[in-house]
């Protein structure tokens, strides 16, 4: 019972890390767009 539950945490920390890769993908294209919009202006 304890080797199921260990495996399910494992596996949605790594969806938790998943997402956070993708989140911050995202900002770093956003902070990218903003700064290279501020230098046009």
């Amino acid at each position: 019972m304890a080797e199921s539950s260990n495996d399910k945490i494992q596996e949605v920390g790594k969806n938790i890390q998943e997402k956070a890769a993708l989140v911050w993908s995202v900002a770093d294209d956003l902070v990218g767009a903003l700064s290279h919009m501020s230098m046009v202006w």
